[in-house]
Parts: C-alpha cells; sequence; structure tokens
C-alpha cells in the first residue's frame, strides 16, 4: 500500500471520527435532562414526542406505522395537548388514535374511554355515516379536521396522521 493511500485513510478516518464527536456533541446539546429527546421530524411537548406525518394512510396503516416507531396514534387527554396537537395540524386533516371500530364506544387506541366533549367535534358527529360509498360499515375512526375539531370519517380513507410516542431522557 502506498504511503499517499495510508495517509489519505487516516485523514478519512480521522474526519469520520470529529463527525461522530460532532454529532454526539450535538445530540447532548438538543437532548437535555430538563427536557426529553424525540427522534428526527418529531416535536417534544409535554414528556411526549408528536409526528405529523406528511404522507397519507389509511387509519390502520397509520396505525402500524406509529407502533412500527415505537408509537401510537395520538391520545388528548388534557386540553393543552388538544391546544399544541391542533396548533400543529390546522389546516390540515390528520388522523388521531379515536376510533368507536372495537366496541361501538370511543376509545383511544390504548383502549382508554373516551370522554365525550361535543366542543372538540364539529357540529352533528360524530354521525356514523353509511353513504360514504366505500363499502361495509360506517365512520368509526375519528380525524382532525381543518378547522382542528373532530369528524368521525370510514378508516380506510386516506390521510395525514399525528403519531406520539414517550420522549428518551440523555443519560
Amino acid at each position: 500500500m502506498s504511503l499517499s493511500l495510508l495517509h489519505g485513510r487516516r485523514l478519512l478516518s480521522s474526519g469520520l471520527a470529529l463527525l461522530l464527536v460532532q454529532l454526539l456533541l450535538l445530540q447532548y446539546l438538543t437532548c437535555t435532562m430538563a427536557e426529553g429527546c424525540c427522534p428526527l421530524d418529531w416535536l417534544y411537548f409535554s414528556s411526549s414526542c408528536y409526528f405529523f406525518s406528511k404522507t397519507a394512510l389509511s387509519w390502520d396503516n397509520a396505525r402500524d406505522w406509529c407502533s412500527d416507531r415505537n408509537g401510537h396514534l395520538v391520545i388528548m387527554h388534557t386540553e393543552e395537548e388538544w391546544e399544541f396537537v391542533t396548533r400543529h395540524s390546522m389546516p390540515t386533516f390528520y388522523w388521531i388514535g379515536l376510533t368507536d371500530e372495537r366496541t361501538g364506544k370511543w376509545e383511544w387506541v390504548n383502549q382508554t374511554p373516551y370522554v365525550m366533549n361535543s366542543r372538540h367535534w364539529k357540529p352533528g358527529q360524530p354521525d356514523s355515516w353509511t353513504g360514504h360509498g366505500m363499502g361495509h360499515g360506517d365512520e368509526d375512526c375519528a380525524h382532525l379536521h381543518s378547522d382542528g375539531r373532530l369528524n368521525d370519517l370510514h378508516c380506510d380513507s386516506r390521510m395525514r396522521f399525528v403519531c406520539q410516542s414517550h420522549s428518551q431522557r440523555s443519560s
């Protein structure tokens, strides 16, 4: 092996090591003990990470996509969570983790009951409409409408979705 090739290898190796150190430093600076760490393209809020998709999937496929990334379709229990999610979702439609498909009663994807709050829904919703032309079934999945309020829709409809996962703490 020539001397210039060995020298080039050493330079490349030291360059990669420097990039690794810079990446670790960047992670340390952006992931502190006070706040959690979220994957790239996820947003941190109140100890959770949120992903607002740019691609459209059916509700089931969106649920699986989130699960494959150690998360779930978003569950919102507090007004602060509702405000955060709707602020980032408007004016686009997004699937959330709310469905009545399993039991006929609205529940979150983790099977906790949803407490009906008509203020969060579009007027006249949910309505379980069957005239959607999408085959069997009514509207069993909830999504955020462009104004940030809920609507029920056939689960095979395709739209963007919001995933949620627990943030990771730096060590």
